[in-house]
């Protein structure tokens, strides 16, 4: 009988910088065939070949694009959230998804606690103030977090770590989880309470947790209601949390004093002016309405927009890939880790 040569299993990477490129061929040397793109996954960069993919949240990978892959064995999201993936789609054509568990606890806090002092502080608009010479101390009063009380919806590693950074400011901190975990919150000092509760009871309300559909705008206009007219509202974890046009008219009749936000329904469509001509052309009317209530809401003076930022650091970028190289190696040898299911 003839020798069979080793056919080694394409991996294609999507939404890659060359940082990523240099890193991942390093971790997945002899790995596989590697190929990657600078572009997101769509219908013109579909990889049919492929017999494991990896993309950002970037990359919806919806049931279309499932099936435009006939190789496919693994998708390997480099994101803790996983929800730009059909997962049934995935299940159904036989492909395993997984994720990053954790690489930015530290990394998303500590952004956390940026968004709101720069809002609370006015530190934006004290330097462009500076900056044009128009500086005026009145107008740039801010608030302090000493003393106040934070609500934290989430308490998972993201969120224990808002907590510690919390009480570090003299803050109190009241929680709500639908898993509560009583040690640690004795521990460190929080207090467990139901959502209305921590909503109604804090001058911040923080968001730590994963997106799914039992979630979606769990903070919509009944909620918005039940804070403080001096609370504000920071959303580092996922767009869908949040009902936007709920917000955007809690904001505008002053029920809120303001709003952070890293993540917002319709992040595709940051660059919103160049996108309206397209999107009314294309009949497109949900993401047509989104990118409308975007641009209103990063016009407003009482709220701060980044467009998803918070995991962006060279310490927790290294550790995505690291542990999305070793998610593709220990599926090729059969002992897949992090798998994620709907």
């Amino acid at each position: 009988m003839g020798h069979t040569d080793y056919i080694m299993p394409i991996i294609h990477v999507y939404d890659t910088t060359p940082e990523d490129q240099d890193s991942l061929k390093d971790q997945l040397a002899g790995a596989g065939d590697l190929r990657f793109s600078t572009e997101p996954l769509t219908d013109d960069t579909v990889d049919a070949e492929a017999e494991v993919i990896s993309v950002f949240v970037t990359s919806p990978v919806g049931n279309d694009l499932v099936r435009k892959f006939p190789k496919l064995k693994l998708i390997a999201c480099r994101s803790t959230g996983f929800n730009h993936v059909d997962i049934q789609a995935a299940s159904e054509q036989g492909v395993t998804v997984v994720n990053v568990p954790s690489y930015g606890e530290h990394t998303v806090a500590e952004y956390t606690f940026g968004l709101l002092l720069a809002l609370t502080r006015r530190i934006i608009a004290a330097s462009e103030a500076f900056q044009a010479g128009t500086a005026d101390h009145d107008s740039l009063r801010g608030t302090d977090l000493n003393g106040k009380a934070l609500g934290l919806i989430g308490t998972g590693h993201i969120g224990r770590n808002v907590a510690t950074i919390a009480g570090g400011f003299g803050m109190t901190v009241k929680a709500y989880d639908a898993y509560p975990d009583a040690d640690w919150a004795q521990r460190v000092g929080v207090t467990y309470a139901e959502l209305d509760e921590v909503i109604s009871t804090s001058d911040v309300v923080t968001l730590h947790i994963p997106y799914s559909e039992s979630v979606h705008h769990l903070i919509d206009a009944a909620k918005l209601k039940l804070m403080r007219p001096t609370a504000i509202v920071v959303n580092t974890a996922r767009g869908e949390l949040i009902d936007t046009v709920a917000l955007l008219e809690a904001l505008i009749a002053g029920q809120l004093q303001g709003a952070v936000l890293d993540v917002f329904e319709g992040e595709s469509l940051v660059d919103v002016h160049n996108e309206l001509r397209t999107l009314r052309l294309s009949g497109k009317q949900e993401l047509l309405e989104q990118g409308v209530e975007l641009d209103i809401l990063r016009k407003l003076p009482n709220v701060l927009v980044t467009n998803h930022n918070a995991f962006n650091t060279t310490e927790a970028l290294g550790r995505i890939n690291q542990t999305t190289a070793d998610n593709i190696k220990k599926f090729l040898d059969g002992k897949t880790q992090n798998s994620v299911t709907k």
